[in-house]
């Protein structure tokens, strides 16, 4: 059986988990019912986010068990730009991997994901083939707030298309990118918080950081720090082998970038609570691994509260990685450009 046939049955067994979960609940339709996926390229100074959002809509006066859908669409060239947009029709199939919002589309094609986004407002339209050079790693649930959480991880993969952005034109080939499809029940706003990298490294190395918190950031439920060698899971930290520590905060200048732009009339200034560094450090037997975040530039995403009249900061942060230690007496190094992300309360 060819890789490509072993990835699409991987992400159609993810799906019907996916559509198992949801049916469980259908007889609840108040039940907060989410599902995203997101996608992450990182090629050299351009940076690319896309997030398709599908959600149930629990308003007064939507239909019963409709679902809602947004967009966030950002991208750095020297700087965060983007949208958000809400109240996006949604299309999806039971078992089937993928997810169609408004304009945009993630869904698996001769063996790749293929990610097509369009925004004639902006000027934008994204064509990418996102090529896995291994295979998923999913998670049980586990406790999120109120309710319960389940993702799915494509950590290798590699970007080859155009992404055009106001004008502008650029061609990938190969680009390092990120995928996950998250979903489960749960309400912004509820007891949690959560500290999230992905760290493509230029020596061939990939870490995710997966950290949950309670929403005052007092209490660590889980933490996680897995790393990839040539498509591979090699390594998978977890508990009290991980100990992670924010250093200084990030300056007010430059000040950072509001999604939607309503967003800036809900904050206090320039000030974030983003750290100016994050470290993290990884210890098994004689094996250590020591990742280090430095903050350069943050784009803050104001998502509704559905517990009260607050939002939720998601805070994407353009990071730069430095990657040492060793595993298995291999010598790790190198780093570069990488993206956090933070989610925190008002």
């Amino acid at each position: 059986m060819t890789p490509a046939v072993v990835l699409e049955d991987a992400l159609a067994l993810a799906s019907l988990e996916r559509w198992r979960a949801a049916a469980s609940g259908a007889r609840q339709p108040e039940r907060p019912w989410k599902q995203w996926d997101h996608v992450v390229v990182l090629a050299g100074e351009l940076q690319v986010l896309v997030n398709l959002c599908q959600q149930r809509d629990l308003r007064p006066c939507a239909s019963r068990g409709k679902a809602v859908g947004a967009l966030t669409l950002l991208v750095r060239e020297r700087s965060w730009d983007g949208v958000v947009r809400w109240d996006l029709p949604v299309r999806s199939r039971p078992g089937v991997f993928g997810a169609r919002v408004g304009t945009a589309q993630v869904q698996v094609q001769a063996g790749a994901l293929r990610l097509q986004v369009e925004d004639r407002a902006l000027g934008a339209r994204i064509e990418l083939r996102l090529a896995a050079e291994g295979l998923p790693l999913t998670s049980p649930a586990v406790p999120l707030g109120g309710g319960t959480f389940q993702w799915l991880a494509l950590p290798c993969l590699r970007a080859t298309g155009t992404v055009e952005w106001r004008g502008r034109r650029h061609r990938l080939r190969d680009a390092p990118a990120y995928h996950d499809e998250n979903w489960g029940w749960w309400r912004w706003g509820e007891d949690f918080a959560w500290q999230w990298a992905y760290v493509p490294s230029n020596s061939g190395w990939v870490a995710v950081l997966s950290r949950m918190l309670d929403r005052r950031r007092a209490v660590e439920h889980d933490v996680r720090l897995l790393l990839w060698r040539d498509g591979a899971l090699a390594r998978s930290f977890q508990g009290r082998e991980v100990s992670v520590t924010a250093r200084g905060w990030f300056p007010e200048r430059p000040a950072p970038a509001r999604f939607p732009a309503i967003a800036n009339l809900l904050a206090e200034g320039n000030v974030t609570d983003v750290p100016a560094t994050l470290e993290i450090t990884a210890r098994r037997s004689n094996e250590r691994v020591q990742l280090e975040l430095t903050a350069a530039e943050v784009a803050q995403l104001a998502v509704p509260n559905e517990t009260d009249l607050e939002v939720t900061w998601v805070n994407e942060v353009a990071v730069q990685a430095r990657l040492d230690g060793s595993i298995a007496g291999e010598r790790l190094g190198g780093g570069g450009p990488a993206l956090l992300e933070l989610v925190h309360g008002s």
